[in-house]
């Protein structure tokens, strides 16, 4: 397989439009069908009710070449959740409130939520969160929006386990995020930088851990936040060091970057730099959102309909300079391939 098809399977793109016939939805089927794009995300603004995003995801699917088209989207609940009751659809609640339900009930409630994201198209929702939201503050985009399942290791690991369960059920493909741990965040990385090192513990990267020596974990997502007891210039989502740990715990799925167009990465780096340090650190696949509300902290933001192609020209050019191996590109490309095997829908 030629560098450019492989390079297009280790990106999750981002595109606007609800409808067939929309500019932004008809240019995205044609970067799908021309073997640019392995992956898209859907938000809020591509969905208007259940009929019209069942019709959009089999839209898109359908134009898939040689391999399945990853479609993801953020469902975890409550406050996170881009499939809403206000459209039409079921509504689930948020972490916080399932975790004070019984293990049985909370795999009856995400069996649920599994699903609705099948019927619609869906093969990869970017959850559980299991970051910690401590006991003494809080995060406000995790503990602050209910998103955490607590602040006890154990307890993460249960309700995150039931979440993982419920979507291998029906196929959905799962990523725990934001490692190593974004619950002790004070900030919020869609507006700039935020440095966790005076608050972060080392047991936020308990939950990780134990998930995945537990074999059931598809993505593992990184977090934009900077820790210097991790890593003195880089933040995490850039970071070999802090990555690597992953790795030497025995995990062998794939490494996920959160999306690049938010603020803590956009106002550091550019978008060439923000690629080739992603995969230099050892993500394997990385987000792009092309949202406005993901880069909340830079008023010129755009986002770029031409973005897929783009991205493929940064790293053709990485790899022809030596910035980045070929290499480590074909393992993140088959470490996909091998994902991909398991999606039915």
């Amino acid at each position: 397989m030629e560098l450019a098809e492989k390079i297009s399977h280790l990106l999750i793109v981002g595109f606007h439009g609800v409808h067939e016939e929309d500019e932004g939805v008809q240019r995205m089927a044609k970067q799908i069908s021309a073997g640019t794009a392995g992956g898209v995300i859907l938000f809020g603004y591509n969905i208007e009710s259940p009929t019209q995003v069942k019709k959009l995801t089999g839209f898109l699917k359908k134009h898939a070449c040689g391999q399945p088209l990853l479609m993801a989207v953020d469902q975890e609940g409550g406050r996170v959740e881009r499939l809403s009751p206000q459209k039409g659809f079921k509504g689930f609640k948020t972490p916080k409130a399932v975790s004070h339900l019984s293990a049985e009930d909370a795999l009856k409630h995400y069996t649920e939520m599994a699903s609705e994201l099948a019927e619609h198209g869906f093969n990869l929702d970017f959850a559980p969160c299991v970051d910690m939201d401590p006991l003494h503050y809080t995060c406000p985009v995790i503990g602050g929006l209910d998103r955490s399942f607590g602040h006890e290791t154990r307890q993460i690991v249960k309700y995150g386990k039931i979440v993982m369960e419920a979507l291998k059920d029906k196929h959905i493909l799962n990523c725990i995020k934001h490692f190593p741990g974004h619950g002790s965040a004070l900030g919020d990385t869609h507006e700039g930088y935020v440095d966790v090192s005076e608050q972060w513990e080392e047991k936020e990267l308990r939950p990780f851990m134990e998930l995945v020596h537990s074999q059931g974990v598809d993505m593992v997502m990184t977090a934009h936040i900077f820790n210097k007891h991790l890593d003195a210039k880089n933040p995490a989502t850039f970071s070999k060091g802090t990555l690597s740990l992953l790795r030497e715990g025995g995990y062998q799925g794939i490494i996920i970057s959160d999306d690049l167009h938010m603020s803590a990465i956009q106002k550091h780096y550019s978008f060439e730099e923000s690629i080739v340090k992603a995969f230099a650190a050892g993500n394997d696949m990385v987000i792009f959102s092309n949202s406005p509300a993901a880069a909340k902290g830079i008023e010129t933001f755009k986002p770029d309909p031409l973005l897929p192609e783009k991205f493929i020209q940064v790293v053709q050019r990485a790899v022809h300079s030596n910035l980045l191996k070929e290499e480590s590109i074909s393992a993140s490309f088959e470490r996909v391939m091998t994902l991909k095997k398991n999606i039915k829908n």
